[in-house]
Parts: structure tokens; sequence; C-alpha cells
């Protein structure tokens, strides 16, 4: 009867230990594909903010040409400034640059600072004499390709 009850615990012990076992070494790789989902899914969100912050840039650009651009025609021609250009999305571009890509922040900070300077002239090009304009539009022009340069080097450090 003894070797009937030590076969008995001995199967039980077995079974537990291979319940046991089996519970460790699922947790452990339930936990290890837990956090490549993670880290993939990590990747993917920066990788589409990075995108956006792209997007963003382009925008900037398409912005900077309309103002160029109405710059231009105020000046040669005369013509009334459009009301209708859209703002910058600076705001949103610094939020994405510091949550998403902290290491754009010292790019960012030029462009800002190109941005001022290219709005000083782009006041002065407005209200300045007309014998000065051509002169302020050639600052202007400056001004755009430096900030076109910014801009570029901020999305290609960005993707």
């Amino acid at each position: 009867m003894d070797a009937l009850i030590t076969g008995a615990v001995i199967g039980i012990i077995g079974t537990l230990l291979g319940t046991i076992a089996t519970g460790v070494i699922n947790y452990i790789l339930n936990r290890a594909q837990f956090m490549r989902d993670k880290i993939f899914k990590q990747k993917n969100l920066i990788q589409q903010k990075l995108e956006e912050i792209g997007l963003l840039i382009e925008d900037i650009d398409n912005t900077y040409g309309q103002l160029l651009a109405t710059a231009v025609g105020h000046v040669t021609t005369g013509e009334k400034l459009e009301s209708e250009i859209k703002p910058l999305p600076m705001i949103r571009l610094k939020m994405l640059i510091d949550y998403y890509a902290p290491g754009l922040k010292g790019l960012f900070q030029v462009l800002e600072q190109s941005q001022y300077n290219f709005g000083i002239l782009f006041a002065e090009s407005v209200k300045s004499e007309p014998s000065q304009k051509v002169r302020i539009l050639e600052l202007l022009f400056m001004a755009n390709f430096q900030s076109k340069n910014i801009r570029q080097s901020l999305a290609n450090a960005a993707t």
C-alpha cells in the first residue's frame, strides 16, 4: 500500500510541478511578447510623429512661399496684402519636437529666430518707402533662403 501511496504522491507532485513550470514559462513568454509589442508600437508612434514634423515643415515652407509672393506682389504692383494667409503651425511643431524629437530643439530655436527676422523684414517691405522696397525685398529673399535651409535641415534631421 505504501508503494501505491508513494506513486500517487509522486504523480500529484509531478503534475503540480509541471503545471507551475508551464505557468512560469507562459508568463515569461507572454511578458517578452508584450514588451516586443510595446517597443514596436512606440517606434511606430515616434516614426509617425517624425513624419508629422516633416509635413508641418512642408506646410511652413508653403506659407513662406505665399508670404514671399505676397510681398513681391505688393512691392512690384502695389496690390493689397492677402489676409487669408494661414498661420504657421509653430506651436504644434514645437510640441512635437519637445516631446518626440528633443534633439531637434536647437534647430527649432534657430528656425524661430529666422521666422522672427523674416517677419520683421516682411513688415518693413509693406510699410517702407518705394525707394527702399527693392532692397528690403532682396533682404526678404535672403531671409527666406536662410530660413529654407534651416527648415530643410530640420526636416532632414526629423526623417
